[in-house]
């Protein structure tokens, strides 16, 4: 390939798919890749390689000729989906995924988030209508604004690609974008992976169905019309309908009088959505209704799933406890509709702002940002037969400096107590770990966790060289049984595959877990938000640690020498099911029921 070829994709349409097959072929083809979360990437065309991939993960980038000068050859393909069932599908996943933008605090709801927010709605129907008027609706309308007459752009639909089993319209599509036939051959194996038919049906963890016209069975004629009455004529401007008749496949809602409808050629509706039916206030909120006039709610961009949530401007009031405000009317809220119990939401911290100079004993730095029980000590391992890189352990270890190559030797040739120098300027502790052992390292680095130490973690994403690995485990339930089986057997590492099942089994407590649960969450989401949109993150999740093209991927972001196989003589500990790890096994699974994680039971 010789040009750019730009990946254009919508939420809930394909994207992790398409994501992850490009991610591969870019691996294994050796080409640089770029991911371009929301519009406000500020990415330079001269950053953006040739050739090279580019990943447009909301059809913003490459919709706006301002934000880029495009080159004669680059070649786009558009990914879109049936937006009805891009309504069905946000709303599901919203309810239950972990991904950190559902878990903050949003000034328009009230200081809940948007996953407390949606769950706190009683019935479906209502959460659908809440998704065509807030995260779905921005999908629908970004959809009808693509300009679908790009001569350089290969216009694709969701429904189609997943019928593709002999990968006959993948290959068009590979062509399209300027892979040679020695390439195809390649790109064919990473789509066959990553799809729904091929080695992914094996997987499934990002996806609920997946399949296409779900709307016919979910929506009656008033969504139908709901729908109609927002969004316009987007279905036949997409070519998913020719005109309205749709609308008279849908069963009638009970009691539904007619209603007029949207002529096809309408525009979506821009104006704010209509008012909801006001939900019970507690007399904490109905106090400060009162003590304030009326506003007029506006409308606020969407953050883009999965990526850090930048801070929303407020205006300047009496300084308030959030907690005491937000905390009656959520519990009110919750209890009524019966939704899952959530904690009270937290002010987000600020991003750590970026070095002016970067610091030149770091420039060939790397950490790996984790927490316990999430594969480190096997990703460090991995890392470290690589012979361009070198990670210690939990040097920042409250307990003690933890894996620390050639600790002794440096103590005695600077005449330097590690642990003291540590406790008293951290900064040159990093420093010193980023400048051993000696030997011809691309890259060195270390393990940090979360709740080791703010004042290096501050300085490490503050220098934008500083290469961050950013490791997660979504099963919390796996962590949390994890972490209680390797302190009562003091085996927090094993060279051998080891089952649970010899052991005695756990007792689930509801009460420690959720402490635990909203424990990590607080965490991780001040570590995402203190990262922001700084430069140089690599996100690599727990059950992709021994992907191959993960591997390669990270290699490549390190700077390391591509085609040296990685090794690591660390098993998996716990082998098993999760659930199998607990006494009281019936007691957890109507527990993870009823906060939507049924998949946490089994492996993780």
């Amino acid at each position: 390939m010789n040009r750019r070829a730009i990946i254009a994709l919508h939420h809930k349409a394909g994207t992790v798919w398409m994501m992850s097959t490009f991610k591969g072929i870019s691996g294994a083809l050796k080409l640089p890749i770029v991911r371009l979360q929301e519009i406000k990437d500020k990415i330079k065309p001269a950053q953006v390689p040739v050739p090279g991939i580019v990943l447009d993960a909301h059809s913003k980038w490459f919709n706006k000729p301002r934000l880029v000068a495009p080159l004669p050859e680059d070649r786009v393909l558009h990914l879109v989906r049936d937006p009805r069932d891009i309504v069905i599908s946000s709303m599901h996943y919203h309810r239950s995924s972990d991904e950190s933008w559902l878990h903050v605090p949003r000034k328009e709801f009230g200081g809940v988030t948007y996953q407390q927010k949606i769950n706190s709605i009683a019935d479906e129907r209502s959460r659908l209508l809440f998704e065509m008027d807030h995260t779905a609706g921005n999908v629908v309308r970004n959809m009808h604004d693509w300009k679908y007459d790009r001569s350089d752009c290969f216009e694709c639909k969701y429904e189609e690609l997943i019928l593709d089993t002999d990968m006959t319209l993948f290959t068009q599509i590979a062509r399209h974008l300027g892979f040679n036939d020695a390439e195809l051959e390649i790109c064919r194996k990473q789509f066959w992976r990553y799809s729904l038919f091929g080695q992914q049906s094996k997987r499934k963890k990002h996806i609920r169905s997946g399949a296409s016209e779900q709307w016919r069975e979910v929506f009656d004629r008033s969504l139908g019309e709901a729908f109609l009455e927002r969004f316009g004529n987007v279905l036949v401007k997409m070519g998913y309908e020719k005109d309205d008749s749709w609308l008279g496949t849908l069963k009638a809602r009970p009691g539904q009088a007619p209603t007029s409808i949207a002529k096809p050629n309408d525009e979506p509706k821009r104006t704010q959505p209509p008012e909801a039916k006001p939900e019970p206030k507690s007399p904490v909120t109905e106090q400060k209704a009162a003590s304030k006039p009326a506003q007029k709610p506006k409308l606020e961009a969407k953050p883009a799933p999965g990526v850090p949530v930048a801070e929303q401007k407020t205006t300047s009031k009496p300084a308030q406890n959030p907690k005491a405000d937000a905390k009656p009317a959520l519990r009110t809220s919750l209890a009524k509709n019966g939704a899952k119990e959530e904690s009270p939401p937290v002010p987000p911290p600020v991003p750590v702002p970026l070095a002016r100079e970067a610091d030149p004993a770091v420039r060939h730095g790397a950490v790996l940002l984790a927490y316990a029980r999430t594969g480190s000590n096997n990703l460090t391992m991995l890392l470290n037969s690589h012979p361009d890189f070198f990670f210690h352990g939990e040097i920042f270890s409250p307990r003690k400096i933890m894996n620390f190559k050639d600790q002794e030797k440096i103590e005695q040739d600077l005449e330097v107590d590690l642990k003291r120098l540590r406790k008293e300027d951290p900064l040159q502790f990093v420093r010193l770990a980023f400048a051993s052992p000696k030997g011809d390292f691309v890259r060195r680095g270390f393990k940090l966790f979360n709740d080791h130490s703010t004042a290096a973690l501050r300085f490490i994403i503050s220098q934008p060289e500083i290469k961050l690995i950013v490791l997660r485990r979504s099963n919390l339930l796996a962590t949390f049984s994890s972490g209680r089986i390797a302190r009562e057997t003091g085996a927090w590492k094993s060279t051998s595959a080891a089952s649970a099942d010899g052991m005695e089994k756990l007792e689930f407590k509801k009460k420690k877990f959720m402490g635990y649960r909203d424990k990590v969450r607080k965490r991780l989401g001040k570590i995402d938000r203190l990262i922001g949109e700084r430069p140089n993150v690599f996100r690599i999740e727990y059950d992709t640690i021994n992907d191959e093209a993960v591997q390669a991927n990270l290699v490549a972001f390190l700077g390391g020498r591509s085609g040296i196989k990685l090794g690591s003589k660390l098993s998996k500990q716990n082998a098993g099911r999760i659930i199998d790890r607990f006494s009281n096994s019936e007691q957890v699974r109507a527990y993870l029921d009823h906060i939507g994680k049924p998949e946490w039971a089994e492996l993780g």
